[in-house]
């Protein structure tokens, strides 16, 4: 048999005797073959799947007693998933390579009997940590004699370690209430037809939904009366959505055709993104407003060829992607003629090894978990685990040291919290940071000194009512937030021994964005405005009244003017969105489009840029003659800095993106870093065995250091709209600057993750590596152009979560729920820590995914009911309610809502239903 494509590729099918399934050989000549084993007596079930590449994955069961049956699973890397069910017993038991064992045993349900059983007992235990014990407990109470389903009065307890997540639902006012172990509450109101309708938590304003005649999502609103705000969805005569009217009466428009793919995309300001598909439901084209097509092409098997951005004359600056016949990218060619090639495990879809033009490396792994990356530059990562949770990383090379975890265990058990972080340098000097939690997970106390020496402890105080944080206490410095209706920050003040060290106050827009700014800082007060274009990009800033900036854009974003109010300095652009020339600065670029020279004619200087295929930034050569060079470790982050060829700095990082501890040129650590109140940027540091707070303004940037024991200004930090440094009355007493990132004294340019920002020109150095799975259609654009307001730590732009769901995707060929199920299972193993800058894209992510599989699971289950399906999915997703219920069980998250998890929760229930082509840009930001 065989299948052709509608784009004339045919794949072809051979089967067996009995009808089933031996081979799908696709257009590329890959293929999955089958085996089927059964015995003759029943006792063995075996399934064994071949790749064209000799790559084995087996499933299999084994009857092992009368009502005992033994399951399997064997990945292609060798990891697997075993487990023992006893029917007789309702007991079930889950073994996994990594050495995890999951004991549960199952109850009937009290409204569906032995039919719908559930998890009443659950052990988990983690080679070397304590076991977690779960137990859930559920009860239905009738409220008339001849009750039918929907006249339950119901409830769910599930006790986690002694900490009792509670939710109870009560028919005759249709109200689900859900309370955490620390009696937070949150309530989902529904109507007849089980749509929620209401959301409430307490001290926060009230989410409502309503939906058409046909059951789809038409209005959410937050808040009432002048406060409220109202986002409105339209849909087109084929029911796909079409029309999104925000709080502040912008509309987003969609033009589709008849099989739901987008064909414009009109945003704010009249701007239009135009895109084409071919047959087969593969992006071919997107144009950006008022700029030239970009191009993709694809293979038989509609995975990505070529990149093409627009051309500049006659000179093409196409990447190029190569697949093996499993299907997985294993060569890049990118416009510079440089190659990445990827070596694979022999019969295992693991990467073996990364072949780049200067530098090659090789990944170790044990039970699929990456165990070691090693560099022929001499740098080595080695990762240590315990079952799927990490207990460490240790860097080998220049800068060398390790970062160890530990987990909680009260009364011999775990809830699989970190509760003590270990940081050692190369002489073996250690520090330690240790973390006390409340029930719902949330951090009160993070402590941390140098070993054998007194602790440093900070208290943080989270709201009984939604667990936002209101206060900190280090030492004799304190600080006090204070929040609106839609968990915004609205006032903050930070002082020492009650004296006011510095002070703001917002005022925001129906978006929630910052209007205005009344900034107390040493005593001086300051009064900022900012003014915003319909596009939502910033156009004006004043300062006391004054103006100090006012910048002009063209249709894609590309700033073309900016004015200080007495000079107007004008840009240039080409039709890739490179800078060309600001002012008396002209810029050059590689193929790539990777920032390689600035030259400044006016100054006579000019500085030049190399960076590696992958994006990070390798060289610079200064005007002053100095030349800087950058370590990489093989997990790209930036882990030592050279000047003139001695090592002058280096960092050890916590997770992907952030230092925990800063080195000198020795090796030797200066300041370790404690974060707790913010993602971005640490909430203090200990250095010289002193401890200093880090008082940020709303991005994260550092604006006072203050010495806890003292009270003496260690440094403030002054910086213009877009972040470039004013004032530095202590330059380079700590690495972190605008928004969170690590400011460079030497260039003026700030990392964030996998870019580099220039905070004169207020744009990236380099396109987004995740192309337009960052959500901007100008790939140098920097957060939208809205630096008051956003932020990007991950330098994947603020689209970070789509990228992610989409590597997900990939993973899972396509399926959502399996991809929705790991990104649930990586974010639930962060805790707490999920709150950090990756785990911000993760949890959008795994919003996207949910809303996703759960549109496209209705589709198939409830066929004529689809509209109620997505409308239930839209708002579950929308506000995080998923995340109240998944709090209920245990799954500690506690964050509040999101208008990004709103948005990416929209962008899912919307991609359920026109089932988008998959991998139309290859993130590749899985992990980072």
């Amino acid at each position: 048999g065989s299948f052709t494509s509608p784009r004339g590729y045919a794949s072809t099918f051979d089967w067996g005797l009995q009808g089933r399934l031996l081979k799908d050989t696709n257009a590329e000549g890959g293929y999955k073959a089958l085996m089927h084993e059964k015995t003759s007596s029943w006792q063995y079930d075996i399934g064994v799947l071949t790749t064209a590449m000799n790559r084995q994955s087996s499933v299999g069961s084994r009857n092992v007693s009368t009502g005992s049956v033994r399951r399997w699973a064997i990945a292609e890397d060798d990891s697997y998933v075993s487990e023992w069910i006893d029917r007789s017993f309702n007991r079930n038991v889950e073994k996994i390579s990594t050495g995890e064992w999951i004991a549960s045993i199952y109850e009937p349900d009290p409204r569906f009997g032995v039919q719908a059983v559930y998890p009443g007992a659950t052990t988990i235990s983690v080679p070397g940590l304590s076991p977690q014990r779960r137990t859930t407990t559920r009860a239905a109470v009738p409220t008339t004699p001849d009750a039918d389903i929907g006249q339950l009065d119901l409830g769910v307890q599930v006790d986690i370690n002694g900490r009792k997540y509670t939710q109870l639902y009560d028919s005759a006012s249709r109200s689900w209430g859900i309370t955490s172990p620390e009696g937070r509450t949150q309530t989902v109101i529904i109507d007849a037809q089980s749509r929620p309708v209401k959301q409430q938590v307490p001290g926060l304003a009230d989410v409502d939904y309503t939906y058409d005649a046909r059951g789809r999502l038409h209005t959410i609103t937050a808040g009432s009366g002048a406060e409220q705000r109202q986002w409105t969805f339209g849909y087109d005569a084929n029911g796909y959505l079409n029309r999104v009217q925000d709080p502040l009466n912008r509309e987003t428009l969609l033009t589709r055709d008849v099989a739901g793919r987008t064909l414009a995309q009109t945003l704010p300001g009249s701007r239009t993104i135009q895109m084409a598909w071919d047959a087969n439901n593969n992006l071919t084209s997107l144009t950006p407003p008022g700029g030239s097509a970009h191009q993709f092409s694809y293979n038989k098997v509609d995975r990505v060829t070529a990149y093409a951005p627009p051309l500049l004359g006659a000179t093409s600056t196409a990447t190029g992607y190569q697949d093996n016949l499993d299907s997985q990218l294993d060569q890049i060619t990118d416009a510079d003629a440089r190659v990445a090639a990827v070596g694979f495990v022999a019969t295992s879809s693991l990467p073996q090894s990364l072949s780049l033009p200067d530098e090659s490396r090789s990944f170790t792994y044990s039970a699929g978990r990456l165990t070691g990356v090693s560099s022929d530059t001499g740098i080595g990562n080695a990762i240590q685990w315990a079952g799927s949770l990490p207990t460490g990383e240790t860097w080998t090379g220049p800068m060398a040291g390790s970062v160890a975890l530990q987990y909680d265990a009260t009364n011999n058990r775990s809830n699989f919290w970190v509760a003590k972080r270990t940081v050692t340098d190369a002489a073996a000097t250690a520090f330690d940071v240790d973390y006390a939690y409340d029930r719902d997970g949330l951090p009160t106390q993070v402590s941390a000194h140098k070993t054998g020496m007194p602790a440093a402890e900070l208290a943080l105080t989270w709201s009984p009512q939604h667990g936002l944080l209101t206060s900190t206490q280090l030492g004799r410095v304190n600080d006090v937030w204070s929040y609106n209706l839609f968990a915004e920050p609205l006032n903050y003040s930070a002082t020492l021994d009650g004296a006011a060290l510095y002070s703001v106050s917002y005022t925001r827009d129906k978006l929630g964005r910052i209007t205005h700014k009344e900034e107390t800082l040493q005593g001086s007060t300051h009064s900022f405005a900012y003014s915003y274009d319909v596009a939502g990009r910033l156009t004006h800033t004043t300062r006391d009244g004054v103006s100090v900036g006012a910048w002009t854009w063209d249709a894609n974003g590309n700033r073309l003017s900016t004015s200080d109010g007495a000079t107007t300095i004008a840009c240039q652009y080409d039709a890739q969105d490179r800078a060309i020339a600001c002012g008396s600065e002209g810029y050059g670029w590689n193929k790539s489009g990777q920032l390689t020279a600035i030259t400044d004619s006016a100054a006579g200087t000019s500085t030049s840029f190399q960076y590696d295929m992958l994006g990070n930034l390798q060289q610079v050569n200064l005007p002053d003659g100095r030349r800087i060079d950058y370590l990489v470790d093989g997990l790209d982050r930036r882990i030592g800095k050279k000047i003139d060829g001695g090592l002058v700095q280096g960092f050890l990082y916590q997770d992907g993106l952030r230092p925990v501890a800063e080195l000198d040129g020795s090796g030797t650590i200066v300041s370790l870093f404690v974060y707790a109140d913010r993602a971005n940027v640490p909430t203090y540091l200990l250095k010289g065995g002193r401890v200093y707070r880090i008082f940020t303004d709303q991005l994260g940037s550092p604006r006072l250091v203050i010495d806890t024991q003292t009270g003496a200004i260690a440094q403030r930090l002054d910086y213009d709209a877009w972040g470039k440094v004013l004032d530095d009355t202590n330059p380079g007493f700590q690495p972190f600057g605008f928004a969170g990132g690590l400011y460079d004294l030497d260039t003026g340019l700030v990392r964030f993750g996998a870019r580099d920002y220039d905070p004169t020109t207020g744009r990236w150095t380099a396109k987004d590596p995740i192309r337009f799975g960052g959500g901007d259609s100008n790939l140098y654009a920097y957060v939208g152009n809205d630096p008051i307001n956003r932020i990007d730590p991950s330098g994947l732009s603020p689209e970070g979560g789509f990228c992610l769901a989409q590597d997900y995707l990939k993973r899972f060929g396509n399926d959502a729920e399996r991809a929705w199920e790991e990104a649930m299972t990586d974010r639930i193993a962060r805790g707490w820590e999920a709150r950090d800058p990756y785990g911000a894209d993760l949890r959008n992510a795994e919003n996207y995914l949910w809303a996703r599989q759960f549109v496209e699971g209705g589709a198939s289950r409830w066929h004529g009911r689809l509209g109620a399906w997505v409308a239930l999915a839209y708002m579950n997703a929308g506000w995080q309610v998923s995340r109240a219920i998944q709090n209920a069980f245990g799954q500690q998250l506690h964050s509040p809502a999101s208008l990004d998890a709103y948005r990416s929760g929209i962008l899912g229930g919307n991609d359920g239903m026109s089932r988008p082509s998959p991998y139309v840009t290859d993130c590749g930001c899985v992990g980072k």
